[in-house]
């Protein structure tokens, strides 16, 4: 038996989630949805859209679209990351769990708003 811990296997990749909730009981509040910036260590591009949707999932979401998927390393060739994305590589490549960045929620139900106040 090894003392060692294993570190998971690929590289870094990051892409954009669109998640979406099936009530508004969820996660996400009375938002039907919500983009995402995902981070996770992976082999490929279909491996790491497997571990954004199960992960994903395991939050109450469904995984509808993962755009301008790549991996880290050619997104910093191009472009820097934030101060909260890098954090999220950062813990990502300590656990070997996927990192999302801020969820940007979309597509609320209006009659779960809190109403006006009415002050003038």
């Amino acid at each position: 038996m090894s003392t060692r811990e294993e570190k998971p296997e690929g590289e870094l990749w990051i892409g954009l989630a669109e998640v979406a909730q099936k009530s508004n009981l969820g996660i996400l509040g009375a938002s039907a949805g919500a983009y995402t910036n995902a981070i996770a260590q992976a082999v490929s591009k279909n491996n790491f859209r497997s571990k954004v949707k199960d992960a994903v999932a395991e939050l109450g979401l469904q995984l509808r679209r993962l755009e301008s998927a790549e991996t880290l390393n050619a997104r910093l060739s191009e472009y820097s990351l934030d101060t909260e994305l890098t954090k999220v590589a950062d813990e990502a490549t300590k656990t070997g769990h996927v990192g999302f960045g801020t969820f940007h929620a979309f597509g609320g139900d209006e009659r779960l708003d809190p109403p006006a106040l009415g002050i003038d």
